[in-house]
């Protein structure tokens, strides 16, 4: 899964000329933490207090415990239209919000990254992702 999540990153990395991502097991063991506290209701929820970028993902009825890091990875590349490459800000002044998933996968500052995966009760999947911003220690 690890690998999934790392090359997903790295081809939407790669169309707009940034390096690529490293995996960071620090970045994932936080992440699997976060996503295991999250089993009981599988709330969309970010974990707060931590000084690394976070991307959050519930797979939908559809997929349920079968979602993927590609489906999470596909979920916050939706984000694209509402990008603005040139500022690095969401487009026509929307929030981060809008945004920010996708921003982080893009962003030259975020070279490591880290997640986890956790089958929530009641047959969804909760996946998150953090990211490292280079001079911060994960």
């Amino acid at each position: 899964m690890s690998r999934q999540f790392v090359d997903g990153h790295n081809k939407v990395r790669e169309r707009y000329g940034v390096p690529p991502m490293k995996w960071n097991n620090k970045l994932a063991r936080y992440a699997r933490r976060w996503s295991n506290a999250m089993r009981k209701d599988c709330q969309l929820l970010h974990s707060g207090g931590n000084s690394y970028g976070e991307s959050v993902f519930r797979s939908g009825k559809s997929t349920g415990w079968n979602a993927t890091a590609k489906d999470a990875v596909w979920s916050w590349s939706a984000e694209e239209p509402l990008y603005d490459k040139s500022t690095g800000k969401c487009v026509a002044g929307r929030p981060y919000k809008d945004c920010g998933h996708f921003s982080l996968m893009v962003s030259e500052k975020n070279q490591k990254i880290g997640c986890g995966r956790a089958e929530c009760y009641g047959g969804a999947v909760f996946m998150t992702c953090n990211y490292f911003v280079p001079n911060r220690d994960p």
